[in-house]
């Protein structure tokens, strides 16, 4: 009896532990799309990983460890190389990607409420106003946060990672990465609840 009180006992914290803690990454390629994804070349020399406060840090919710990030970025150069300096500039696509790995710890019980507070007016926080460009879309069966602003980002949570995948297109004249986005939905699903409306009252 004794025995299997033990073994009760370290199974509940063996339990408590794995819910507790995150696998951390262990190179880049664990946590980015490490290749070209259609016509946007992976610019692996600007790819980083490190330890930072993540993206929803600056609410001061998550001051108590350092996250793993991830960043790299994909572009279309292939497309405009040869073209001239001016044509090459306005043609140039860019788009970043940022991949946070929380700490499983109980603060990321707030990471859903931190994201999607990301796209509220932070002026009218008290009413729940979203800003302007914000809404929740649906890609290929995931729930993702989006805002479209000078260009788009897209924002969503598998578990206690975060993806944001942004580009600027300030003229407007650019099809959203669509491919990029699918690509990171793959490797990181959404698990954003398929009851949350953004357009209510923020609780």
């Amino acid at each position: 009896m004794r025995t299997l009180k033990t073994v009760i006992i370290f199974a509940f914290f063996g339990i408590c532990f794995m819910h507790s803690t995150a696998k951390a990454f262990t190179d880049l390629s664990a946590c980015l799309v490490a290749q070209d994804i259609g016509i946007f070349k992976f610019d692996s020399k600007t790819a980083r990983m490190g330890s930072a406060s993540g993206i929803v840090g600056l609410t001061g919710h998550f001051q108590d460890h350092a996250d793993q990030i991830c960043t790299g970025d994909y572009s279309n150069i292939d497309e405009v190389k040869g073209l001239p300096d001016e044509e090459a500039y306005e043609k140039i696509f860019t788009v970043e990607v940022q991949v946070t790995q929380h700490a499983g710890t109980d603060s990321d019980k707030w990471l859903l409420h931190e994201v999607e507070d990301g796209y509220r007016d932070g002026e009218m926080e008290s009413l729940g106003r979203l800003t302007d460009g914000a809404i929740l879309r649906k890609i290929d069966s995931n729930k993702v946060f989006w805002l479209g602003l000078g260009g788009g980002s897209f924002t969503w949570l598998n578990n206690n990672v975060v993806v944001k995948i942004s580009y600027i297109d300030l003229q407007g004249m650019k099809q959203e990465p669509i491919e990029v986005v699918q690509a990171y939905l793959q490797k990181y699903p959404s698990t954003i609840p398929s009851t949350l409306i953004l357009d209510k009252a923020h609780d």
